[in-house]
């Protein structure tokens, strides 16, 4: 059986304006300072991705509790029905290369499945999203409390599609050392580049293959599968 696992954000769906919460403008609407909110946002990442946090809402309330503000409701709720458009906008703005890739590995007998770090919020839109009845599987950190590069959300994407981890591309940008963590449990991993070339340093004993345009998808896995190991170090 042929496997790839993917990565989606700035993997199959780019967020080129992504809405990022610790901007000025963001934290001006909240009444607080941006740097108490940049560190809030990054040492909250687990609670937001494990779904900790169910909605927008919660997170921009707990927010704005830990950090003294008091905020009116329908303030936080423009701003969540914002983020939601946004987020709805990049799942339903899937690129057209990338349907036809993923549907090119469908047709060549592919199992693919996506693996991804998001809050419940970038998620809503999935049912909706182009890529959702092209893919066999979608596991979401916010929807099984684990996040890459932990072992666990690889192992428990491979069972879900009933394949071994070792007999498995892992495709992806990059974050959250994602790359390293599929590589630990023994998948072939590798780098998209297409819309984020991510600078990694890389520290797996596995070799690390790398692809800049997505038109070279297919046939590089194609490539990789049929030969069964790296030949492209990344560069």
């Amino acid at each position: 059986m042929k496997a790839v696992l993917f990565d989606l954000f700035e993997t199959l769906v780019t967020q080129q304006y992504a809405d990022r919460p610790a901007e000025q403008s963001f934290v001006d609407k909240l009444g607080l300072n941006l740097d108490d909110v940049r560190a809030w946002w990054k040492s909250h990442t687990s609670e937001r991705m494990t779904g900790e946090f169910a909605t927008y809402q919660e997170t921009l309330s707990a927010l704005c509790g830990s950090l003294g503000a008091s905020i009116e409701s329908a303030t936080i709720e423009e701003i969540s029905r914002d983020r939601l458009r946004r987020k709805r906008e990049y799942l339903l703005g899937v690129d057209a290369k990338i349907v036809q890739v993923l549907s090119q590995l469908r047709s060549n007998d592919w199992t693919i499945g996506i693996v991804s770090n998001a809050t419940p919020d970038e998620v809503a839109s999935w049912p909706k999203c182009p890529l959702r009845n092209i893919v066999d599987d979608a596991v979401f950190s916010c929807q099984i409390g684990y996040v890459k590069p932990d072992p666990e959300i690889y192992h428990l994407a491979c069972e879900r599609l009933g394949v071994a981890p070792t007999k498995t591309v892992f495709v992806g940008d990059g974050g959250f050392d994602e790359l390293q963590g599929a590589a630990a449990v023994g998948m072939r991993p590798v780098q998209a580049r297409w819309y984020y070339a991510r600078k990694i340093e890389w520290n797996a004993t596995s070799e690390l293959s790398g692809i800049d345009d997505i038109d070279d998808l297919f046939h590089r896995l194609e490539h990789i599968e049929n030969r069964g190991v790296m030949l492209c170090t990344n560069n």
